[in-house]
């Protein structure tokens, strides 16, 4: 049976292994958005899972992404984008990509969308979505 001194130490030494990984999946998310610039999000994430880094998209009931997770199988670490940094929470990634963020008016549209329903119109803003083919 575990002690709470010997959980405590684990939860410690945990924590700083965390730490150093935090590093590494930052240096990889820049790395594949170096690569290749004006790559849509749907490319960044697709690149990103070949370096074994799986991304969880945060979309509310309107398509609107609002947040974005990193999972990184090699090191077995979980990290909200907004932990990471700024430039890697949800907003700072659309931005890093080159789609427009909800402050200006523009909302993302859900990843279903068909090329034929990016014309539409909802509600008066234009809507954005990102489709395997490529971004619109």
């Amino acid at each position: 049976m575990a002690t709470l001194n010997s959980i405590e130490s684990r939860f410690e030494a945990n924590e700083m292994e965390r730490k150093k990984q935090l590093k590494s999946t930052r240096s990889a998310i820049d790395l594949t958005l170096l690569k290749i610039p004006g790559k849509s999000l749907g490319e960044v994430i697709k690149s990103l899972e070949k370096l074994g880094i799986a991304s969880v998209k945060r979309e509310n009931q309107e398509g609107r992404l609002y947040g974005i997770t990193y999972v990184d199988h090699r090191s077995k670490c979980v990290f909200n984008g907004s932990v990471l940094g700024k430039d890697y929470s949800a907003k700072g990634l659309l931005d890093r990509t080159g789609f427009q963020s909800a402050k200006s008016g523009i909302r993302l549209g859900p990843l279903t969308k068909s090329r034929g329903q990016l014309n539409e119109k909802q509600g008066g803003q234009p809507l954005i979505t990102t489709k395997e083919s490529g971004q619109k």
